[in-house]
């Protein structure tokens, strides 16, 4: 850290665990991408209304 401090870097804090992206959600984004890909969307009403259909 001394290099760090020297090359006046900052250092951030994150948590350990973000209950917004835990390990059990990856196997979802492939699947979503799938789905998704080559889709273009206007407005997030519309991704949220394609993503729970």
């Amino acid at each position: 850290t001394a290099k760090l401090m020297e090359l006046r870097f900052q250092l951030v804090l994150q948590p350990l665990y973000s209950p917004d992206l835990a390990p059990s959600d990856y196997y979802l984004f492939p699947n979503m991408k799938k789905r998704l890909t080559g889709r273009r969307f206007y407005s997030n009403e519309e991704v949220i209304a394609e993503t729970n259909a």
